[in-house]
């Protein structure tokens, strides 16, 4: 039987640091607020780069020039949770091009923070229906400095990344892909978005005032608070989810993955799933911050280094996209 799974999982991490103390020295966020977060640094890019700019340096180190691997690549799909160079433009075919993959049918999909979840559901997918592909290569990347205001948007601290994962098809394969679940309630559509670039956007901000232009936004703030309500138990639904579907427990799942950006959510879910935090992504918070999509993967590839898990234990992931959708996987190891 034909299984699916990460074969390779890479990150670019840009080289300079923003030291997020200067937010509460300028009075831009109380120590509250500043706590509740727990992001102390994050990495930050240099204005030349693009975001397929760190997309691409994060895929390169996984096909390490080995032009053997760049021919067998079936699919290329990015995504992210900020425009990437250009809108309307395909971001996929200029990674394709880059890295030289002359064979590769490329695409996007965009879910926001949510987006490697639900591209790797769907590389899966396509896969194991397909009779000659074997290999995808999901790749993406956020740059998030004109979308925020000194680093802060949203109630969040981000930073900027690059991340890329080789899946493959194989029998034997590693780390693989299991059981999935996730769905989106749509009465969020209208709870944040990014307060310009179109003639909509525009006329949003005009309606609410205390909106910052070119910066991603909550102006909903009543959707906000029903997000609050609703968006610990949605988490925990999906886990719950996931777990019927495989007919385990949380005693049969060795490491957690659960969304990052904040330090008050995540240990709330940790919490609820009464885990263990020292086998959970919590630690690497603090000098990351928000990533926007590549964060699940910087998250995992963090857990395989450090917590290096032994064959057959069980990595449950819970995320989230803009929507919202809450979604959730299984990856044994």
């Amino acid at each position: 039987m034909e299984f699916v799974g990460i074969s390779g999982i890479k990150v670019y991490s840009p080289s300079k640091t923003y030291y997020t103390r200067h937010l509460l020295e300028t009075g831009q966020m109380t120590d509250k607020l500043y706590n509740k977060i727990g992001v102390s640094s994050v990495q930050v890019s240099d204005n030349e780069e693009t975001p397929t700019d760190l997309a691409i340096k994060a895929a390169n180190i996984i096909l390490d020039k080995s032009m053997t691997i760049r021919e067998e690549i079936d699919l290329v799909i990015y995504v992210g949770a900020t425009p990437p160079d250009y809108l309307i433009w395909s971001p996929s075919s200029k990674i394709c091009y880059k890295l030289g993959l002359k064979r590769a049918l490329g695409f996007e999909m965009m879910l926001g923070c949510g987006g490697f979840q639900i591209a790797m559901k769907a590389a899966k997918e396509m896969l194991l229906n397909s009779k000659t592909w074997k290999k995808a290569l999901i790749v993406g990347a956020d740059k998030w400095e004109q979308y925020t205001t000194n680093r802060t948007a949203a109630g969040l601290i981000f930073g900027d990344a690059g991340a890329a994962i080789l899946l493959e098809k194989r029998e034997n394969a590693r780390n693989k892909l299991m059981d999935f679940f996730g769905f989106t309630d749509g009465s969020f559509h209208d709870m944040a978005f990014l307060s310009n670039k179109t003639e909509f956007a525009d006329k949003l901000r005009e309606k609410y005032p205390h909106v910052q232009p070119n910066e991603y936004s909550i102006f909903n703030v009543e959707k906000s608070s029903l997000l609050r309500e609703v968006n610990l138990q949605n988490y925990i639904k999906v886990a719950k989810e996931i777990l019927e579907q495989s007919k385990l427990t949380m005693n049969d799942i060795s490491y957690l993955l659960v969304p990052t950006g904040r330090k008050d959510l995540m240990i709330k879910i940790i919490d609820a799933l009464e885990f263990d935090q020292t086998k959970t992504n919590l630690a690497f918070l603090e000098n990351q911050g928000d990533l926007g999509a590549p964060g699940f993967v910087c998250d995992l590839h963090n857990m395989l280094k450090k917590y290096n898990p032994k064959s057959g234990e069980k990595i449950l992931t819970l995320s989230a996209g803009v929507g919202i959708t809450w979604l959730g996987s299984l990856i044994e190891v």
